[in-house]
């Protein structure tokens, strides 16, 4: 464990209040929205940190400041920490494979690896009951979209693609339709790989995109 780095002090643009929760003498960092790093109840945050030498999750109580490291991996990918829906256990890749923690006893279970010969593309997704996760893997210049049972059930393929598949964002409910940048572009596909599409957006390169919570 370790003490709380919270300070705070007033913005000198605007005189608002800023909480700095950590110490840059490390770097920090806050997994992406839409991987559920904020408890809903419990009042803690999950983020990564390399204040001990190299990345690792950390649990910081919202409330005290301080932080707890959850990890001892040999190559945790910070961006892909994300609370299970029932905010006892949390997933994250450590190299390729895919990991679940339970939060009570830090026990480590795998929940899926990345094949040989193939190679993790950025991005990844949890679906709301946590059943399921989406993932882009690439190979010799192509690439695919896997969903993957988070209970060992095994992979499907729901797209494949000459270039890069990245940032698969699953959407809420039950649909489980997978959201995905490819290129320059955002595809839509449903969870039995049909339905394959093009999203019809204003001509240029799309920015960052997120799913409305109610899908």
């Amino acid at each position: 464990a370790f003490p709380s780095d919270r300070r705070w002090y007033p913005d000198p643009l605007t005189e608002l209040t800023v909480f700095r929760l950590t110490n840059p003498a490390w770097s920090s960092y806050l997994p992406p929205a839409s991987h559920h790093p904020a408890a809903r109840r419990g009042n803690f945050l999950l983020y990564g940190c390399d204040r001990t030498g190299k990345a690792q999750a950390f649990r910081m109580d919202l409330g005290s400041g301080e932080s707890r490291q959850l990890t001892e991996m040999e190559a945790l990918d910070a961006a892909s920490i994300t609370l299970h829906p029932d905010e006892r256990s949390f997933f994250c890749f450590d190299g390729p494979v895919l990991k679940r923690v339970d939060l009570r006893n830090l026990r480590e279970r795998v929940a899926y690896r990345v094949p040989p010969g193939w190679e993790r593309c950025p991005g990844f997704s949890l679906s709301g009951d946590g059943r399921s996760a989406a993932l882009a893997e690439r190979r010799q210049g192509g690439s695919r979209l896997q969903l993957v049972g988070t209970g060992g059930g095994g992979a499907r393929t729901l797209a494949e693609a000459d270039g890069e598949i990245r940032d698969p964002l699953i959407r809420p409910g039950r649909q489980h339709q997978v959201l995905y940048r490819q290129g320059g572009d955002l595809w839509l596909v449903d969870p039995n790989g049909r339905n394959r599409r093009k999203l019809a957006l204003a001509d240029g390169t799309a920015g960052p995109a997120l799913w409305h919570p109610g899908g």
